[in-house]
């Protein structure tokens, strides 16, 4: 199966040229046969970097506080 963008679609959307559609995300199929996009995992894998990071310094200054 083929699929065609039509001028109308591209105007419709403010774009000049196939060239100017945004570039699609990386994905990747998971052991259930699900799609996952990379840049997904990624944002979540930094959320939880950065939770854990602050749980570290809250644990600091709690055994600051009680030295």
């Amino acid at each position: 199966m083929a699929y065609k963008v039509t001028e109308n679609f591209l105007k419709k959307f403010g774009l000049n040229t196939l060239e100017d559609l945004p570039e699609l995300p990386r994905y990747k199929v998971d052991e259930n046969k699900q799609i996952v996009i990379d840049d997904l995992l990624e944002e979540s894998s930094k959320d939880k970097e950065e939770q854990k990071k602050d749980e570290i310094e809250e644990e600091i200054n709690i055994n600051k506080e009680e030295s």
